[in-house]
């Protein structure tokens, strides 16, 4: 398989959609150099000795993939510093771990999310003469083909996810294919009742640190691994004319159960992270993965793809309470995409862009710069670290590069935050 080859300085200049930066003056400028710092620090790991890098796994979430993302929107925004050089390295280097290891097809940590990146990257970075993911796509096609209603139906490492590649690889006829398989398994996996579209996580797929929490299975409500993920991914199809009746049903319907699932007022947020049979409903943290973000955002693209203004007027009335929420009970502890600071800076510039609405961009003022406060110089890549709990509820802080809750993900906030190219990067999120 040849390599992608970059653009030339011409063919590679800004896209066409720009818009007015989010930060200036001071905040911009430390945005900036912290872009920088963690563009050097990335740039030293990618030309380290094979022996000093630690092994990858997961390639767009923590690996090379999810780097190379990185680096495309740094040179877009600062086209004269060679940054799609290193673009290209990081890719060649998602394209060796591919073939040397034996990965799933999750979108966050397998194959299908590098295919997903170089299909993004494709004609804004580089150009290939031969399709560089239809390797991807034939083995993603015969996974779905021959393991029907084995793949949970999550964003992450799911159904979700898959569908959301193949959408990006439209409009290709297998794409399409894909994509409407996608759509039919999530059909024939759902639980429906009076009019409410769900998908129930049975035992066997709850992650060992909460099977003492829902030992028999869970809804769950988040993004990330959950029925948002679902509505934002079907909502994303619709758009694209896949399947539209059955999107729009499975939606409508999703919508449904996940709006029955809102808080009483005053609970500490709009929506749980999990519904567990027996047990009352809990509050949960402020995040893109879990909580009343991510769900807003869900809620939002929905709304917009399937013309509904009551779910728009749900949406901005969860993204403005989120926003309301700054100090205690946030479980804020780091600054990365998946659960920090800068991601809830993210969601929340975002959501500003797509409603107008003043109380949302304060928010995401307000977190980007919470996420600039934590940058300590010399600890970490660009000065972030990663927070990780363990079973006892132990902090620590880790060196984390990688995109979904480390420095990559949050040097591509702050680029967004600073640059008039549109991120479009956070289509992989469900954001776009």
């Amino acid at each position: 398989m040849e390599g992608p080859e970059l653009l030339s300085a011409t063919e590679s200049e800004l896209p066409e959609t720009r818009r007015e930066p989010l930060l200036h003056g001071a905040a911009a400028t430390a945005a900036r150099d912290a872009v920088e710092a963690i563009a050097a620090d990335l740039a030293h790991r990618l030309t380290a000795p094979p022996e000093a890098a630690a092994p990858v796994v997961s390639p767009l979430a923590g690996g090379p993939a999810g780097i190379a993302l990185f680096f495309a929107y740094a040179h877009l925004t600062f086209p004269d510093r060679g940054l799609d050089d290193l673009c290209l390295q990081a890719l060649q280097e998602a394209l060796a771990l591919v073939s040397a290891a034996h990965l799933g097809p999750s979108l966050f940590s397998g194959f299908t999310g590098v295919g997903w990146v170089l299909r993004h990257l494709e004609g804004r970075i580089f150009e290939a003469e031969e399709d560089l993911g239809e390797e991807v796509e034939s083995t993603l096609l015969e996974t779905l083909t021959l393991y029907p209603k084995v793949w949970p139906t999550e964003l992450i490492a799911g159904l979700s996810g898959f569908g959301l590649y193949f959408l990006e690889r439209l409009p290709g006829e297998r794409a399409l294919r894909g994509a409407e398989q996608v759509i039919d398994q999530l059909a024939a996996m759902a639980e429906e009742k009076d009019g409410a579209v769900t998908w129930f996580t049975a035992a066997r797929g709850v992650p060992p640190s909460q099977r003492e929490m829902a030992p028999n299975g869970y809804y769950n409500a988040g993004l990330s691994h959950g029925v948002p993920g679902v509505i934002g991914f079907l909502a994303a199809a619709h758009r694209r004319g896949v399947a539209a009746g059955e999107a729009r049903r499975l939606a409508t319907g999703a919508v449904r159960w996940l709006l029955a699932q809102r808080l009483p007022e005053g609970a500490g947020s709009s929506f749980p992270a999990y519904g567990i049979p027996g047990s009352e409903p809990a509050p949960t943290r402020l995040a893109w993965c879990y909580g009343d973000p991510g769900v807003a955002a869900a809620l939002w693209l929905a709304a917009r793809s399937f013309g509904r203004e009551d779910w728009e007027r749900e949406a901005l009335a969860t993204a403005r309470l989120a926003a309301g929420r700054r100090e205690g009970g946030t479980g804020v502890e780091d600054a990365g995409l998946c659960h920090g600071a800068a991601g809830l800076g993210h969601v929340f510039h975002r959501l500003f862009r797509a409603t107008g609405d003043e109380t949302l961009r304060e928010a995401a003022l307000f977190w980007l710069g919470r996420a600039l406060e934590m940058r300590q110089p010399g600890q970490g890549p660009g000065g972030f670290r990663s927070a990780e709990s363990d079973a006892a509820g132990q902090m620590s802080y880790l060196e984390d590069p990688g995109f979904l809750t480390g420095a990559a993900g949050i040097g591509l906030a702050l680029l967004a935050a600073i640059s008039p190219v549109e991120p479009e990067w956070d289509r992989v999120l469900l954001l776009g």
